[in-house]
């Protein structure tokens, strides 16, 4: 069994989410192109899936709100979030 990218944490993805100066639709796909570790399709989802747990960790400690929508109709079902302090 193979494991998640090991540059996959909260603080790496904390740090990605706060040094991104323009106002960006987090989604676990957005969060992994940003860090430059995978671009979507996702071939295995371990990577997919750990992003997926950390920004909803970081939206319980109120780092992230999640968005009432995507912007587009046309992509996945993501769940999208925002920073908290760009709303």
């Amino acid at each position: 069994m193979s494991l998640p990218d090991s540059r996959i944490h909260i603080d790496a993805v904390h740090r990605t989410i706060v040094a991104t100066k323009t106002r960006t639709i987090w989604t676990p796909s957005t969060t992994l192109a940003a860090m430059g570790i995978e671009r979507w399709p996702h071939e295995s989802k371990l990577n997919y899936n750990q992003v997926k747990r950390i920004l909803a960790e970081l939206e319980a400690m109120g780092v992230v709100v999640k968005r009432p929508r995507l912007h587009s109709h046309f992509t996945l079902l993501e769940t999208a979030y925002e920073r908290a302090d760009r709303q």
